[in-house]
């Protein structure tokens, strides 16, 4: 590879970069990030890069339609690492260094194995000093706070270890059937298809606009490969929605994230890497195998709230490689640089109004569904009360079935007027009461569940699997909002508005504890069948907190070990705290997923009663863990005097067994690297 005749290096003395290499040897001096800082670039075929974190050749090369990429090389013996830059306009000093810090962790796990990766802390004092030529600002962004307009954010370096897949992933990772009555909306598709060449495509619009049936129909037509992920409320959690990204990707090719995955499945974890840096090392992946390209599908974001999985989309989207397309469903919009991406040209969206049926769809819609042609006028009232919105269409639909004349019709369409809300409720209990006795009973008894299946449905409902089998047979060849999620047809999934107008019904006819009856019984299933999250959320959602806090005791450690910090916390702050802080093993818990989820030292009330409980009970290995914490909170705190005190307890296991002076310092303040052991700890349960 030629060697690259200008050099960008960082200079400690200065505080400051500077370039090199020119003719006559002068030194070109530009504002980072400024915009003859990227003319600059523009014009240049590669450079060498000497950075805070790491060194390699930046080189622009020609890709498919004529467009320029820059991407990175760097040699480490014989092999040749390439990662992705991006565009001109995307090599700021954040960027470059942020790259520089993903291959110089590449290179130091090529030599030694063993070397812990540099941990987010350290990364964050590498990057903290002034980035510029001519002025000293200090930098306003990292790898863990990149551009997007998230706010507050504060991250912590949490090891992210490997975990099983969720029972349920596969039904997450299931591409939608296209329904066999499908309107075509070659309108829409053709403005997706032009989308395919930007970084993002959008669809942002409340449910029952039709957005998953949309994008199967895309992806029908565009014939590229995709990732599918459904996402919900409990893939808030960092390992978890990792997981199943790394899942959904490898539904296309299963060597695809082989080194996160490797790195996910290594004792200490991802030793302090960033959510942000763990993307990069995918989307890195994905660049050198050179797939072509490629659509990454994220149904329901609008569930995703967590602040570091939103940085680390953010960052994706500012740095998509070429060749892939990230498509976001959701009912609204996601903390992401919209106003930047649609300044730059580089978003496609459709919200609400361009979603809406217009009429010629309209009539297609009625048509197919009825089986007969409606008057242009009675269509055109349909259209007028329902909007476009395509929920109110189908349930409509559903209503005039067996309503022959005109008269009848028009009697139905004079009875609907109102909002959306009023359509759900007063058409769906139409449908509803109109279904079979034993259908509306199935329905009712089955609403309170995410996901069914026949056997599941029939532990709640109490009616036989055969029977539950064909009744939902029934719902999805009705066309009662039932959706599959596999192709065997094991499970489904009801729509959410349905599902919602049905748990209204539910309570008029059940009352609250009729409810909290059929959550119990599905709770006990999924204990049975070896799914005891869901088991937990059901005993929570019945109100059974006795059961749910034992299977909360006898879960937590899998959690602690598997790093779902957010998850176990959140179980435990939606169970009254008498039943949970008698147990010594929940407060250690909650103490663990306090400290690990960025809630300060709050974490010590938790840990100082399970310190009285076990040592109440005499349980010396019990005092030897929460010891152990103590001293692994003293160290994130640089407190090495509590530190040094706290791991000579006996019974304490971990990186403060026996704790001496180079893991304390003698009080004085710990490194990064200390502090960065002390986060990938796991505690040993007595």
């Amino acid at each position: 590879m030629p060697k690259a005749a200008l050099t960008l290096t960082w200079s400690a003395a200065s505080d400051s970069y500077a370039w090199s290499g020119e003719p006559g040897g002068e030194v070109l001096s530009l504002v980072p990030d400024s915009p003859a800082w990227f003319a600059w670039l523009a014009e240049l075929p590669s450079f060498a890069f000497h950075g805070q974190a790491g060194s390699y050749t930046a080189r622009q090369e020609r890709r498919e339609r004529g467009e320029r990429y820059w991407y990175a090389y760097l040699r480490t013996g014989q092999k040749l690492s390439k990662k992705y830059l991006g565009r001109t306009n995307d090599l700021t000093i954040d960027r470059l260094e942020q790259v520089a810090r993903v291959l110089h962790t590449e290179e130091i796990s090529t030599i030694s194995p063993g070397t812990a990766f540099p941990t987010q802390q350290e990364q964050h004092e590498l990057t903290r000093r002034p980035q510029s030529v001519v002025t000293h600002a200090p930098v306003q962004q990292t790898m863990d706070r990149p551009a997007p307009a998230v706010k507050g954010h504060t991250a912590t370096a949490t090891a992210i270890p490997a975990q099983p897949l969720p029972p349920f992933l596969s039904t997450k990772l299931y591409v939608p059937r296209l329904p066999p009555r499908l309107v075509p909306r070659s309108r829409l598709i053709e403005r997706l298809r032009q989308g395919l060449s930007l970084p993002l495509i959008l669809l942002c619009a409340p449910a029952g606009f039709g957005k998953t049936t949309l994008l199967a129909e895309l992806l029908a037509d565009c014939g590229l490969p995709a990732a599918w992920l459904s996402l919900d409320a409990e893939d808030n959690d960092p390992q978890r929605f990792l997981s199943a990204l790394l899942a959904a990707f490898q539904t296309r090719d299963a060597a695809i994230g082989a080194g996160v995955q490797a790195l996910l499945s290594a004792p200490q974890g991802l030793q302090g890497l960033s959510l942000s840096a763990v993307f990069t090392l995918l989307i890195n992946d994905l660049v050198e195998r050179d797939m072509g390209e490629f659509l990454l599908v994220l149904e329901d974001y609008h569930s995703i709230t967590a602040e570091p999985i939103q940085h680390a989309l953010a960052s994706l989207v500012e740095h998509c490689p070429p060749t892939l397309h990230l498509v976001l469903s959701t009912r609204s919009d996601p903390p992401l640089p919209l106003a930047r991406l649609r300044a730059r040209g580089q978003l496609c969206e459709l919200r609400a109004t361009d979603l809406q049926f217009d009429a010629a769809e309209t009539h297609t819609f009625l048509r197919t569904a009825l089986g007969r042609d409606l008057e242009t006028s009675t269509s055109e009232a349909i259209l007028s009360r329902t909007e476009g919105w395509i929920v109110g269409l189908q349930l409509t639909a559903l209503l005039l079935h067996g309503r022959g004349s005109e008269a009848e019709v028009q009697q139905l369409l004079s009875d609907t007027l109102g909002s959306h809300r009023y359509l759900v409720e007063y058409l769906g209990e139409e449908v509803f009461a109109r279904q079979p006795q034993a259908v509306q009973s199935f329905l009712l008894q089955t609403c309170i569940l995410e996901r069914l299946s026949a056997p599941l449905c029939a532990a709640v409902s109490r009616a036989s699997v055969e029977e539950s089998a064909a009744l939902l047979a029934f719902l999805e060849r009705e066309n009662l909002f039932l959706v599959p999620l596999d192709e065997q047809g094991t499970w489904y999934r009801a729509h959410p508005l349905w599902a919602s107008m049905l748990r209204v019904l539910l309570v008029r006819k059940l009352g609250a504890s009729g409810v909290a009856a059929l959550y119990g019984r599905a709770s006990h299933w999924y204990e049975q069948h070896d799914l005891p999250s869901e088991a937990i959320e059901a005993a929570i959602q019945a109100g059974a907190f006795e059961r749910a806090v034992q299977l909360v005791e006898q879960l937590s450690p899998l959690m602690i070990v598997r790093s779902q910090y957010a998850t176990l916390r959140h179980w435990i702050e939606r169970l009254p705290r008498e039943m949970w802080a008698t147990r010594p093993i929940v407060c250690l818990a909650y103490a663990w997923s306090l400290l690990n989820s960025g809630a300060g030292k709050v974490y010590t009330a938790p840990l100082e009663e399970a310190d009285r409980l076990f040592r109440r009970d005499e349980n010396s290995v019990g005092v030897g863990q929460v010891e152990g914490l103590r001293a692994l909170g003293a160290l994130m705190w640089a407190d090495g005097r509590e530190a040094l005190r706290a791991g000579q307890h006996p019974h304490v296991a971990g990186p403060c067994a026996g704790a001496q002076g180079p893991a304390s310092r003698g009080g004085r303040p710990l490194s990064a690297r200390d502090r960065a052991r002390s986060r990938t700890a796991r505690p040993c349960y007595p």
